[in-house]
This record gives C-alpha cells, structure tokens and sequence, in this order.
C-alpha cells in the first residue's frame, strides 16, 4: 500500500503527486494538485506486483484511483486494478481497494493511522481472498514509514505484519526518484493450525517523471519468494522492470 506521505507530496511538489493507495500499494501516483480535496486518475502498469509479487500473471493492468483530503487531516480513497489470480481459468477479475484515515503534523512529523479494505470480483474463492489492514505511520520530507497489520492475509489464514519504508526526491526538475523496501512476516498464531510462520522482502526502485499530463514511471521491483511460495502457477515472485503510465481525472 503505498500512501505518499503528505510532507513528501509537499517536498515534491515539481511532480505534483497526491496521495493515492497502491499499498502496493504499485506506487501509482496521481498528478494533481497538492491543494485539491479531491483527485483521481486512471492508468495502466505493464504488471500489478502487490508487494513484491504479480497479481497480474505478469500481464499488463489496468488501475483506476480517486482519493480525498481534507484539510482537517481526514483522507479517504479506493482504487480498482484488474488481476490474474489462481487458475487461468478464473480470467481477469477486479481487485477493489478502499482506504481511510486521519493524518496531523506534530513538530517536524506529519503522522497517520487508518484502514484498509482489499475485495475480489469473480468466483466465490477469489472473493474469499479478501481481508482489512489497519495502519500507522510517520513522514518527514520525503522519507514515510508505516506498518500494517491483518487478523486474516488472503486465503492463507495467518495474521500478518507489513513494515514499509518509502524514500521520494527530485532528481532533476523534471525527474523524481523513488525507493521503497518493505518486509512482510506471515503469523500463523492467529490462523489456522497448518499455517507456517513465512517473512518476505520486497523492494522496489525507480523514476518517474511529468510530461504532457501524463506521468511515466520506470521501475524494478520484485521480492524475494521463490516462483514456488506464490500463488497460482507461472512466475510471479523474483525481480523484474514494470512500466507505467497514467492521467489525472478532469
């Protein structure tokens, strides 16, 4: 779930990014005005990884994303991509995020803390997949760091913890850079009795830049699960290059 941090949206204000969730989360940042109350965007990406890993079966997505700030430190905003999960057979489904919290500065520190939903169109196991995370965080500049947690991650039955840590700067003026890095640990205290105790690291680097309101990102991103520990069939752990390209809603 990638949430830019407001001092970091402040920072950056040459791309002119708002806040949006990609807790993944995918880092889609929408340009827009970093005073608007409300912003949207629609993209697609080369493939959707959800921490690390594809949800997309290594195909492009198509993602579309409305968020609102106000300016008494409530946020709220959700985003559909389209995935690949499980058998081919299931096709391309929907994957619907919804999100909401409150952020204040206090001293240098911009902090947060909210929740998240994460919802699955198609067959009755895709929507079985869905869960909540409820999160906190803290910024300054445009370094962000928040922490997730989850009663129940997808299908697996464990509890989950979700550390992540987001870096944004200006390369040039019409360049940014990024870097992310972000450790996922599986508990399987708060599931069922056959779950395994799992951690995972994802990373993900890149650039992004404006050009003709449009906003191009180039990326390598991927984690370190083995092909085997993922879901579904075919190569969705391990590292590779996504692109994107995305525009603000009117």
């Amino acid at each position: 779930m990638p949430l830019p941090s407001r001092a970091a949206l402040r920072r950056l204000d040459g791309l002119r990014m708002a806040r949006v969730a990609g807790l993944g989360i995918a880092l889609l940042l929408i340009a827009a005005r970093a005073d608007a109350q409300w912003t949207g965007a629609v993209g697609v990406v080369s493939d959707y990884l959800h921490r690390g890993v594809s949800f997309s079966d290594r195909r492009p997505a198509a993602q579309v994303s409305v968020a609102w700030d106000h300016a008494s430190g409530l946020f709220a905003g959700g985003q559909a991509t389209t995935v690949r999960l499980g058998p081919s057979a299931l096709g391309t489904n929907v994957e619907f995020l919804y999100y909401a919290g409150f952020a204040r500065d206090v001293g240098p520190f911009t902090w947060e803390a909210g929740t998240l939903r994460y919802d699955y169109s198609g067959p009755a196991r895709l929507q079985g997949y869905g869960y909540t995370e409820v999160f906190a965080g803290a910024s300054r500049g445009g370094f962000s760091a928040r922490v997730f947690r989850s009663n129940r991650h997808y299908e697996q039955g464990a509890g989950s913890w979700y550390v992540q840590a987001i870096y944004a700067g200006a390369l040039t003026d019409e360049i940014q850079y990024f870097a992310q890095v972000g450790a996922l640990y599986l508990n399987p205290e708060r599931g069922r009795a056959d779950a395994t105790s799992e951690r995972h690291i994802d990373a993900r680097i890149g650039l992004q830049t404006l050009w003709r309101g449009f906003q191009f990102e180039a990326a390598l991103a991927g984690t370190d699960r083995a092909d085997s520990a993922c879901f579904g069939a075919g190569r969705r752990c391990g590292f590779g290059p996504v692109l994107s390209i995305s525009r603000p809603l009117p």
